[in-house]
């Protein structure tokens, strides 16, 4: 991340705290529901939904690099499926935005030039191979282990994502000794659907303090002791939004925090991107006019580990800026 990203995003946040001022500061960006995995907790691959062409992507680009925003995430399905995927990274590069890239990990060797133009890549890691495999399917350990090689050679910046499910919550110590090997760090999610594979609320609780401890003895773990705490005492982890407001926290989606979905359509999180279908289309009527069209989400906290962490951060949590700080600077 350069100066000209950090002197952006204080100046959005500066017009959010001051003027209550919206900006697309951080965008998470599905551009294809295509996908050549078939994770058990996944549904993105089913959905019918049309797919923004090359040039509609890019014009999105040159107004979010107007608008202020400094990061893009993006997502998928698999993004490296879209054979303009190269064109769309270099784009937002010269825009000077920071661009992410979430992948299962499939075509990273045979893309490995493509993906060393990204700030940071995410890889899927779930566990060991008979349970990462058993969240996803047979051959995808193999696969991913191959990603992680190919970008430890390239010396790629890389953290590991793994959603917990019942199936690998004693694979924690696996996972963080595998990104430890690697040189890697590592997030960890919560189930945002299928209830068949949702751990028991003790189980979760007893995996997200192992994580905790793990952190405390300097293992890799890039999410802050914040969000954590946060998850441990979740209420139901069966309802992944709260309606509740939880003291000392403050949600910036819909305010400094946006997802944008495959049509181009925009909402405050990906969450309320699934679940709601009257969201405004910043791809048909422009991104300044969808952004002020859009109405305040209702719910006040997530278990999505990603928009609690980076609420954190807008909120100016000094100690998780610092582990970020240490990701985001690596290279």
């Amino acid at each position: 991340m350069k100066a000209k990203n950090i002197l952006g995003a204080a100046k959005a946040l500066c017009l959010a705290y001051t003027i209550r001022k919206k900006t697309p500061l951080n965008v998470m960006w599905r551009i294809t529901n295509r996908c050549n995995s078939k994770c058990k907790y996944c549904v993105i691959r089913d959905r019918k939904m049309r797919e923004l062409p090359t040039s509609g992507i890019l014009n999105l680009i040159n107004q979010m690099s107007k608008a202020g925003t400094q990061r893009i995430g993006f997502v998928g399905g698999e993004a490296l499926l879209r054979e303009d995927f190269g064109q769309i990274i270099e784009h937002a590069k010269k825009k000077g935005i920071y661009v992410t890239l979430v992948s299962n990990g499939y075509l990273i060797p045979e893309k490995i030039q493509l993906v060393k133009n990204l700030d940071c890549l995410i890889l899927s890691l779930d566990g060991k191979k008979i349970n990462h495999e058993r969240d996803r399917e047979p051959g995808a350990y193999e696969k991913a282990i191959a990603a992680l090689e190919s970008a430890s050679k390239e010396k790629i910046n890389v953290l590991t994502n793994t959603v917990l499910t019942k199936y690998n919550l004693k694979d924690i110590q696996f996972i963080l000794e595998t990104a430890q090997r690697y040189g890697f760090k590592s997030t960890f999610n919560l189930l945002q659907g299928a209830p068949e594979m949702l751990p028991s609320k003790e189980g979760y609780r007893k995996a997200i303090r192992e994580v905790i401890e793990s952190k405390k003895k300097g293992m890799p773990v890039v999410l802050s002791f914040k969000t954590l705490h946060m998850l441990e005492e979740w209420g139901d982890y069966a309802k992944p939004l709260s309606c509740t407001p939880i003291k000392g926290f403050k949600c910036w989606a819909g305010k400094l925090i946006f997802n944008i979905d495959t049509d181009g359509s925009i909402a405050p999180c990906d969450i309320i991107s699934n679940i709601k279908s009257n969201n405004p289309n910043c791809a048909d009527i422009g991104l300044k006019k969808a952004i002020d069209s859009m109405h305040e989400p209702d719910c006040k906290a997530c278990t999505c580990a990603h928009v609690l962490e980076y609420n954190h951060i807008f909120s100016l949590s000094l100690p998780v800026i610092h582990d970020w700080a240490k990701v985001v600077f690596r290279q």
